[in-house]
């Protein structure tokens, strides 16, 4: 059964390739260097650093974490890992415009070559480049580039985290597991959405395990099933069910906003992003320095919201989920021209 796992005999493809080792590292240079430049010139259309929605707040956090100071982890714990790659700004005076610029290029160079090698150990030899190039290219990597906010940061820490998860699955071991958690704990100061990431490892380890009994077809389904049974438990536990962890994880900011967020938003529509930060502006307005009381009330809305509507939440969740890949999907401003034209070339990328 091991010899004919086709999962199996991918995952160790990368530890077991001929070619040698100079060609693999020149291939691997040149897709760092073309997706340089295709981040260089996505940067120079927008015309520099574009702020808007959080940036004010990561660069005030980043200027706590300049000055020593930890208090931004009390209020925002989960997205401390951009800010901290900002301080240089603070700490050696460098030019915002200028240091932007080539942390998030030279992020998007390294998240490429970083899926060049994971992709190298999944796919049949010499394939895993055209997913490089994919995510080199891909429309809405390119688009939020610019931005100052954690998207390009957290691509980086998901390809870094999934690099060495592709490379302990090939090689298991103390080290590895070692790389692989700390790798996973600068996920998780990225973006809230590692949570889900670092909760579906054991299902992938799971789904790799169980490949080599059953086969790869009943290993999805198995993964998939106890994969939903999980995720819905663990939403009553923290959202729904009266106990201790369920009120400490609603009293994390990032939780609490993160979960009103969600009740607010259900593509990548500016409109629709822009109408949610003026109401949270609002909100933050009115309650000032009780940041408790904002809290409580986010979540207090968030899950009267979840009750009263679970099958609307969950369609504005895959809506979201959709519109991340396919922004074409629910975007409402765009011209029908403009979303074929994406429709085409992000089916393409993804396929």
């Amino acid at each position: 059964m091991r010899g004919s796992n086709p999962l199996e005999a991918g995952v160790g493809g990368l530890y077991r390739e001929a070619r040698p080792g100079w060609q693999i590292f020149l291939e691997a240079a040149l897709v760092a260097a073309f997706a340089f430049l295709m981040a260089f010139v996505a940067w120079s259309r927008a015309g520099g650093p574009i702020t808007g929605g959080d940036t004010g707040r990561y660069l005030e956090l980043s200027k706590l974490l300049a000055a020593g100071s930890l208090s931004g982890f009390e209020q925002w714990p989960m997205v401390q890992f951009y800010p901290f790659l900002l301080t240089p700004i603070y700490i050696f005076d460098i030019a915002q415009a200028v240091y932007l610029k080539w942390l998030h290029i030279g992020l998007h160079a390294v998240t490429v070559w970083l899926v060049y090698f994971s992709t190298r150990g999944l796919l049949p030899s010499g394939r895993g480049i055209y997913s490089a190039l994919a995510v080199a290219v891909f429309p809405t990597f390119l688009f939020w580039l610019p931005y100052t906010l954690t998207e390009t940061a957290f691509l980086f820490t998901l390809s870094l985290y999934l690099f060495q998860l592709s490379r302990f699955l090939a090689r298991p071991g103390k080290i590895g597991a070692v790389l692989l958690a700390l790798s996973g704990a600068i996920m998780l100061f990225t973006r809230p959405t590692s949570i889900a990431v670092l909760a579906a490892t054991p299902l992938v380890y799971l789904l790799y395990m169980a490949s080599r009994s059953f086969g790869l077809g009943r290993a999805l389904a198995l993964s998939a099933g106890l994969g939903l049974v999980c995720g819905l438990l663990g939403v009553w536990i923290v959202f729904f069910a009266d106990n201790s962890f369920s009120r400490r994880a609603q009293v994390n900011p990032t939780i609490a906003h993160s979960l009103w967020v969600g009740t607010k938003v259900k593509s990548t529509s500016m409109a629709e992003l822009n109408r949610m930060t003026d109401e949270y502006w609002g909100l933050y307005k009115k309650f000032g320095e009780d940041k408790a009381g904002l809290r409580h009330h986010q979540i207090s809305e968030a899950k009267s919201f979840i009750r009263a509507r679970p099958l609307r939440y969950a369609s504005m969740a895959g809506t979201r989920f959709i519109s991340y890949w396919f922004p074409w999907a629910f975007n409402e401003t765009w011209s029908w021209r403009h979303s074929l034209v994406d429709a085409a070339v992000s089916l393409a990328l993804v396929s």
